[in-house]
């Protein structure tokens, strides 16, 4: 069993939650036992955290200059206790992955692609709907719940944990978004008159956008006019996999040492 944690999606829940208030680190307290809990828990073989880069560096900023442009700067609280779990992976050799130019996405999908090849079972634990299109058969998601995770194992469990997931699979997540846009990367619908019921049609009839533009059907203006602007959509939310990461058993993970934890990291559990 190989888990990868988005680390992303942890820090802001552990910042935002309305439940268990703590007034001093709370992101790092609370992010810290979630990684605990999921060690005590699970025991995975394989185990990481994937953390995102700043985002004036990251490359879809190149494709487009809007792109997570309304977001707000990330609260100091949570980079303080992000440091804060760097170091504590550091002191327990827990492997990060992290690139100045590629998000924490695009890291989980090429560290799942690695383990896929080589018939590993992978949860990947997160918040963000966008990483459903990886589930596949080695691959799942799991949910954070209040204090650990549910591994969504089937298709519908996926639908129904991702209110924002609508199709009926997961290669479709690419192509559903092409059409429709991700509003909370700041990726505008590229097509005008297409919503999300359309949309859902279009895929459903053809697959794919690549389909549907190499068909033979006589395409309503609003999609034929705006091919260009569907395929860099589509560009802009596939979670690449091909990044240079390293070999699986340099994630290989042994028992969490406890004991460590209560003589040197002073972290309370």
């Amino acid at each position: 069993l190989a888990i990868i944690v988005d680390t992303m999606t942890l820090a802001y829940r552990s910042f935002y939650s309305r439940y268990d208030k703590d007034p001093e680190h709370p992101v790092a307290k609370k992010t810290l036992r979630y990684i605990l809990n999921i060690l005590r828990d699970y025991k995975p073989d394989y185990f990481a955290l994937s953390f995102d880069s700043s985002r004036d560096n990251i490359y879809r900023r190149k494709l487009l200059k809007e792109y997570k442009a309304d977001r707000k700067e990330r609260p100091q609280e949570i980079e303080d206790g992000l440091n804060t779990v760097r170091e504590f992976c550091e002191m327990f050799d827990i492997k990060i992955l992290e690139h100045s130019e590629n998000e924490s996405d695009d890291l989980i999908g090429s560290f799942v692609a690695k383990f896929e090849k080589n018939k590993i079972f992978t949860v990947i634990t997160t918040l963000d709907g966008d990483l459903a299109q990886l589930h596949s058969k080695y691959t799942k998601i799991a949910k954070l719940t209040r204090d650990n995770i549910k591994i969504l194992r089937t298709w519908n469990q996926v639908k129904d944990g991702f209110k924002k997931i609508c199709v009926d699979k997961p290669e479709q997540v690419i192509e559903h978004m092409g059409l429709v846009g991700d509003k909370s990367d700041g990726i505008k619908p590229p097509v005008p008159r297409v919503g999300q019921k359309r949309a859902l049609e279009l895929i459903n009839k053809y697959g794919t956008i690549r389909n549907m533009f190499a068909s033979e059907d006589e395409l309503p203006w609003n999609i034929r006019d705006y091919e260009d602007d569907i395929f860099r959509t589509r560009n802009l939310v596939k979670i690449y996999k091909k990044l240079e990461i390293p070999n699986i058993e340099h994630f290989r993970y042994s028992n969490f040492d406890y004991d460590k934890l209560n003589d040197e990291a002073k972290v309370s559990y």
